[in-house]
């Protein structure tokens, strides 16, 4: 859950600074490494930071879908629908 809202907040950041293409990209590759290391960790600590990691990066598409639409669609009204269907 803390991974969870810490990266709702850092990736919506890093869509505005870096883009939204290099932000997906970075923390699927993000996820996929630690993923992995997380297969093989062994001690508590390690299983902890990798959740808190995983966390963060687990739902970036969403604040970067986001930010995608509002830069998109000038319209409030159908940026509101947008955002409701999705």
């Amino acid at each position: 859950g803390v991974g969870w809202a810490i990266g709702q907040l850092l990736c919506g950041w890093l869509a505005d600074r870096i883009g939204a293409r290099l932000t997906l990209v970075s923390t699927m590759v993000v996820a996929a490494v630690v993923l992995v290391l997380m297969a093989q960790a062994g001690s508590f600590p390690a299983l902890f930071l990798g959740a808190v990691v995983t966390g963060i990066v687990y739902d970036a598409p969403r604040p970067v879908l986001g930010a995608a639409i509002a830069d998109l669609v000038p319209d409030p009204a159908r940026r509101a629908r947008l955002d409701a269907f999705r």
